[in-house]
């Protein structure tokens, strides 16, 4: 994508995704001499009570900025930057993305142009998101969330499309240490975490960096209760199976102190 000629700033781009999603990296890639200054990222959330998708009832909320340095002048060829943004947030199905003025201006820039040369998104299909809109099938996923593979680009695509082929959820190949231990909690306690992640940056930008620190630690004993519920419910489930029904029913008291 490039700006037409003498725009005004900043530009807007919506990108839809097929359905909602847990947004994990957000990938933005520029061309050297027409950088822009900034890119905003905004994920849609879609209110209480509404659908995913629906009409009208998308609301978007700021989940990062990338910022772009000015080329060096003394370049000849225009080089690639990028810039990645680490997050775990919910996606009711569409990203905004708010560029700004170009990075430098001069004679390899006389019109005030921007240009993306790509954006990738990693993450995976989101299960609470896809059944808001209720009925049998979508209760069905939200039992047996499906992960699925957003946008991989090169070689990461490659593989992820055949650990899908595989079976392998791509939920069990954690990207950084963050996600690895957001990815050991159970669904419900990702989703909180998720919450709380997207309000740390504003809570930075804002210089309450006391409440920030706070929001941390909360989040680092969430991850470890969810992680603990998460193992109970896996353990209790395999001696239901085995038949073992009277030391699974041992396992439903802490399970339920968890629970609570």
């Amino acid at each position: 994508w490039q700006s037409a000629r003498c725009c005004s700033y900043p530009q807007e781009l919506l990108l839809q995704l097929e359905r909602g999603a847990e947004l994990h990296e957000v990938e933005v890639a520029v061309r050297g001499d027409l950088a822009p200054r900034a890119v905003d990222v905004y994920l849609s959330r879609a209110p209480a009570g509404r659908g995913a998708g629906a009409a009208g009832a998308e609301a978007f909320e700021l989940a990062g900025t990338l910022h772009f340095s000015p080329e060096d002048p003394s370049r000849r060829v225009p080089t690639a930057q990028r810039a990645r943004l680490k997050l775990f947030a919910l996606c009711s199905g569409q990203v905004r993305l708010r560029v700004h003025e170009p990075a430098a201006s001069g004679p390899k820039n006389p019109y005030k142009q921007v240009a993306l040369a790509s954006v990738e998104l990693w993450g995976r299909e989101d299960a609470i998101v896809a059944s808001e809109g209720g009925g049998a099938d979508a209760r069905r996923s939200a039992a047996q969330p499906q992960p699925q593979a957003l946008s991989l680009g090169g070689e990461l695509g490659d593989v992820a499309q055949v650990l899908i082929e595989l079976g392998i959820p791509l939920d069990l190949v954690p990207t950084d240490e963050e996600e690895l231990r957001f990815a050991q909690a159970d669904a419900e306690t990702r989703r909180l975490l998720a919450e709380l992640q997207r309000r740390r940056p504003r809570l930075v930008e804002a210089s309450r960096l006391g409440e920030a620190q706070q929001l941390s630690e909360h989040m680092e004993q969430l991850c470890t209760l969810g992680a603990e519920l998460h193992k109970l419910r896996l353990q209790r489930e395999r001696l239901l199976g085995a038949d073992r029904l009277e030391e699974a029913e041992q396992m439903s008291a802490p399970t339920e102190e968890l629970e609570a």
